[in-house]
C-alpha cells in the first residue's frame, strides 16, 4: 500500500519549449504578466507619440500611439494590426512610462529591431527606427513648436548685423554734426 498522497487537482499543463529551451507562451499568459499598475497608469503632459511607416506596405502611413500601453501585431485583437506576414499576431508592445516610452518585444518570429539592432526591451526616442519583421517605422513624438528651436538663415543674420550697422553709423554722422 502506497502511504503517498495523492492530490485531485489536475496537473498543470506543461509549458511548451522552442528548440533553443525558449518558453512558449500563449498570448493570455503574456497578458497576465504585463504589470497591472502600467495599464491603468494616467500620464499626464508626455504629448502624443506616433509610428510613421517608411516601407511598403506603410510606407507614410501614421498609427497614433493612444494608449498607454499598446499591442502589435497581425491579429485584429492587437490595437494596432499590421497585415503583414513578416509580423507575428503578437509581435510587439510599445509603453508609456514615467520616463518615456519602451517597446518590448513579445512573441515574435522575425523579431523586433530598434536602429538596426534586435531587441528584447528597449528605451524609444524621438526619431528611432523600428523594425516589425520586415515593416520599417519611425517612432516620432508630438513636440510643441514653441519648443522647436528654430534655425536662422546665415544670409538674414548678415542682413541684420549689416542693418545695425547702418544704423550705428546714421546716429553717428548725426551726433558728429550737432
Amino acid at each position: 500500500m502506497n502511504s503517498s498522497k495523492q492530490s485531485n487537482k489536475p496537473a498543470a499543463p506543461k509549458k511548451k519549449a522552442g528548440p533553443q529551451g525558449t518558453m512558449i507562451f500563449s498570448a493570455a499568459d503574456v497578458e497576465a504578466a504585463i504589470d497591472e499598475n502600467t495599464r491603468i497608469k494616467i500620464l499626464s503632459g508626455s504629448g502624443d507619440a506616433m509610428l510613421v511607416g517608411i516601407n511598403a506596405p506603410f510606407d507614410g502611413q501614421i498609427f497614433h500611439l493612444t494608449k498607454v500601453s499598446q499591442t502589435i501585431g497581425r491579429k485584429l485583437e492587437q490595437d494596432l494590426v499590421l497585415d503583414d506576414p513578416s509580423i507575428s499576431s503578437l509581435h510587439a508592445q510599445i509603453t508609456q512610462e514615467e520616463d518615456g516610452w519602451k517597446i518590448i518585444n513579445l512573441l515574435s518570429s522575425n523579431g523586433t529591431f530598434l536602429n538596426g539592432k534586435k531587441i528584447s526591451i528597449s528605451p524609444l526616442k524621438d526619431g528611432d527606427k523600428v523594425h516589425f519583421g520586415q515593416a520599417e517605422f519611425i517612432f516620432k513624438t508630438h513636440t510643441d513648436d514653441k519648443q522647436t528651436p528654430t534655425k536662422t538663415n546665415p544670409n538674414n543674420l548678415i542682413l541684420i548685423i549689416g542693418g545695425v550697422l547702418v544704423v550705428a553709423a546714421l546716429i553717428a554722422f548725426m551726433l558728429f554734426l550737432q
